[in-house]
């Protein structure tokens, strides 16, 4: 009898789907998006964020979003993702417009090991801010 075939041995990338909720205009937040119960180490090979809403850049109050590796015990600070902030300089996201987050350029940043969780980290800039709207996250990652 042959032996089952393990996750670990997926060729190419599996794709982790989770809810992005509203965090207040003025409220900095942390949103728990990928948690690798894998038993394994994966590497993080692409994320994409799609709101439910429409989000309006402005240069005086607006948000900066993130994806964090927040480790074991979550309290690291890895950054998978650089920061995006939604400025004029960023420009409008029409809602249902997917994003691609860039990802982080040290190889080492992109690892998640087993056990280990990556956050959707909001923070917001000048007075009140913008609310991070409700959305989804499409996280890619390949095992290593």
């Amino acid at each position: 009898m042959s032996e089952r075939p393990r996750l670990t041995q997926i060729s190419g990338s599996v794709e982790a789907l989770s809810h992005v909720y509203t965090i207040a205009g003025a409220t900095d937040g942390s949103e728990t998006q990928f948690v690798n119960k894998t038993g394994a180490t994966v590497s993080i090979t692409g994320a994409t964020v799609v709101f439910d809403s429409d989000v309006t850049s402005n240069d005086t109050a607006n948000f900066a979003i993130q994806l964090i590796n927040k480790g074991l015990l979550g309290v690291g600070a890895t950054a998978v993702t650089s920061k995006v902030t939604f400025n004029t300089t960023r420009g409008d996201l029409a809602k249902l417009v997917p994003l691609a987050l860039t990802l982080s350029t040290t190889a080492a940043n992109l690892l998640v090991a087993a056990g280990e969780v990556v956050t959707l980290d909001k923070t917001h800039n000048g007075t009140g801010g913008l609310a991070l709207p409700n959305g989804k996250l499409a996280l890619q990652f390949q095992f290593v």
